[in-house]
């Protein structure tokens, strides 16, 4: 088309993720003839490249106004007629998205929540669709804001689904991408993704709808744990992740797993059953831990003599009008053929495979139709003090009182002021994450088939809907880069940028930033200098620590170190191997013998064993290795822990 023509007939669908793409087109682009008009103003299109470039986002709604001002004085085209959005469908219309008529969630009095206009991220707002909207007329007056996020927006470029609820009423629903590649099928709001930990709460409401009181089970604990010799935990410590038992799954690489391997149904209890002490007395910390769950799931099938697919569907499936969820247990099957992608942009992403059982700390499968549904029950019961969510999300405690920030399978947390439960779940090629805020009324549901960060963008919709815009960060003083070691043996690390630093302790990295009081903080940590040292403060994990300086070591002596060691707590081995000046160590034990994987220097008689791909999700990443000796100086033996199983200590043989 040579743009030879008086005029148009034209019809169009809405995919812009980014005010740049239209202006471009349609103002800022020889090539095309300015979308086919010949019209030509170079003033415009250097408004136009200057918009595209510039990061403050009031700079860059000043810019567009101009642009807009420009054009529309030029007289760039002329629409004949323009409906105000008038969307018409039968009945059997489904999944067919509107330009968006732009939500208003309900305000409240209180906490100036939730009064504007607003869109739950860039990529379009999350508007319900045309099926679910019959007889309405939608006058789009409420034009869009720019309130994406990194996160949002990178996640968008692959595939998956999110949306959100407001006073029980979804506002906001929306599938993008594939759920298979190579075969090209779509994305929708009806295919069922593994919400995997997301499983727990479900898990705990079970229990709570079966047994007048959990702690009717507590002796029934000790039949899994036969050789335990210390304080067993109680029901409630299993569904609070206060049991202090380490997490099976990180122990499976310490029994010799590969992370693609099967695991069975009947590999989890005679793993679990080995263990014969915690890495904390029950009730005086917070530590993940799945097989707490698992264990709460064999208990109520034998209590009730009902399969827990059955008790989900009776007790929370059914009420809350999840009509496609389903307990898949076994991941090497997902559901409606979607497959899960593990990888990166730097180094390209391929199909995960999975191959574990797993039931009670994960399992179902879910579509966001159903999650839209639960996160409305949510809202429906939420003045009923015996209902289930209502009972499953109350302020859990520590045994010395303190307050916690996870109970029965539902984790607590603040963002932008509001106070959220909900839960996040991962498993390799999947992420995923619900918030709901009760006092607001309002919740997100977000899940991928690859590994974005599905929290970030969770809190990010958040933001979004408030219409928050976070504060600029202060400036770090120099003075806190370095690594230490914790009571817990756990090696920590801290890496400074110019506004926030890196802390490396509890699995993956933590973003702090500085505080007015002058330490450094995250929502899970904080750290301050006193005058002893450095103070490590983990609130959600009941802990404060003073950390010990670890000089940094770049290389040592491997050989030292070669050999073969066993654990008394595990009943499993692991070789370190030494060549020619690097070390590798190989773990064999229930299930067999695993890869190989390096050992490093960190300081003096501390190693890193990196794991970073595993059966479970997330990796248990770097474990910790402290080189114990005699008095001669030989090596005899090493305590081996990561925050997902911490102190493991073994022998030289």
């Amino acid at each position: 088309m040579n743009g030879d023509y008086d005029m148009n007939v034209n019809c169009r669908t809405n995919d812009i993720l980014d005010p740049d793409q239209k202006s471009t087109f349609v103002l800022g682009h020889d090539l095309n003839m300015n979308y086919m008009t010949r019209y030509k103003n170079e003033g415009v299109k250097a408004l136009v490249a200057a918009a595209r470039l510039e990061m403050d986002p009031a700079k860059r709604k000043a810019t567009y106004a101009d642009v807009q001002k420009q054009a529309k004085a030029d007289v760039h085209w002329i629409d004949l007629y323009y409906s105000p959005f008038i969307s018409v469908t039968n009945k059997g219309g489904s999944e067919l998205w509107p330009e968006p008529a732009w939500p208003v969630l309900a305000g409240t009095d209180s906490k100036d929540q939730l009064k504007r206009p607003t869109e739950f991220a860039r990529g379009g707002p999350l508007s319900p669709p045309l099926s679910q909207q019959q007889g309405t007329c939608h006058d789009n007056r409420h034009r869009r804001r720019d309130c994406g996020s990194r996160q949002v927006a990178k996640a968008l470029s692959r595939s998956g689904w999110r949306g959100g609820c407001n006073a029980g009423r979804v506002i906001a629903a929306r599938a993008w991408g594939h759920a298979n590649v190579d075969t090209a099928q779509p994305m929708t709001i009806g295919t069922r993704l593994p919400i995997c930990s997301i499983s727990k709460q479900f898990t705990c409401q079970v229990l709570l709808a079966t047994v007048a009181d959990p702690a009717v089970l507590d002796a029934k604990v000790a039949g899994f744990l036969p050789q335990f010799t210390g304080t067993l935990p109680t029901v409630r410590q299993l569904c609070d992740n206060q049991s202090g038992l380490r997490d099976y799954w990180a122990l499976t690489v310490l029994h010799g797993a590969f992370a693609e391997q099967p695991f069975r149904r009947e590999d989890a209890l005679p793993l679990i059953a080995r263990m014969k002490t915690g890495h904390f007395p029950p009730g005086t910390q917070y530590s993940y831990c799945n097989c707490n769950f698992r264990l709460l799931s064999e208990m109520i099938e034998a209590e009730t003599g009902v399969a827990l697919d059955e008790l989900y569907k009776q007790h929370v499936w059914g009420p809350a009008q999840m009509k496609t969820a389903v307990l898949t247990a076994d991941t090497s099957q997902p559901e409606d053929g979607v497959v899960g992608y593990e990888g990166s942009d730097a180094a390209g992403f391929f199909p995960a495979q999975n191959a574990i059982y797993w039931v009670g700390d994960a399992g179902i499968s879910a579509s966001l139709s159903d999650m839209l549904a639960y996160e409305a029950w949510i809202d429906a019961t939420r003045d009923d003090e015996g209902s289930l969510y209502r009972r499953a999300s109350v302020s859990p405690h520590f045994i010395d009182g303190k307050p916690a920030a996870y109970g029965y399978g539902v984790s607590h947390e603040s963002i932008a002021g509001l106070d959220f439960s909900g839960h996040g779940g991962a498993l390799r090629g999947f992420r995923a994450h619900r918030l709901n805020a009760r006092e607001a009324r309002l919740s997100v549901v977000v899940m991928f088939n690859h590994e974005a960060d599905a929290h970030g963008a969770a809190e990010s919709l958040v933001h979004a809907a408030m219409g928050r815009i976070a504060p600029a960060e202060a400036p770090l003083p120099v003075g806190w880069d370095g690594q230490w070691i914790g009571p817990n043996g756990l090696l920590t690390r801290v890496k400074s940028g110019r506004s926030y630093a890196s802390l490396n302790h509890a699995g993956g990295a933590e973003r702090l930033t500085l505080a007015a009081e002058g330490t450094l903080t995250s929502p899970g940590a904080t750290l301050a200098r006193k005058a002893d040292g450095l103070t490590l403060t983990r609130v959600k994990d009941n802990t404060e620590a003073t950390l010990v300086a670890l000089a940094i070591l770049d290389s040592a002596n491997v050989d030292e170190i070669a050999g073969q060691y066993h654990s008394t707590e595990l009943e499993a081995l692991m070789e370190i191997v030494a060549h020619d000046g690097a070390a590798h160590v190989r773990f064999s034990g229930l299930l067999g013998s695993g890869r190989m994987e390096r050992v490093v220097p960190a300081g003096p008689d501390v190693w890193t064993v990196a794991t970073r791909r595993s059966m479970d999700a997330p990796a248990p990443g770097d474990w910790t290795m402290i080189m114990k000796r005699n008095a001669k100086g030989a090596v005899i033996g090493l305590t081996l822990g990561c925050w997902l199983a911490r102190e493991i200590e073994y022998k030289r043989v």
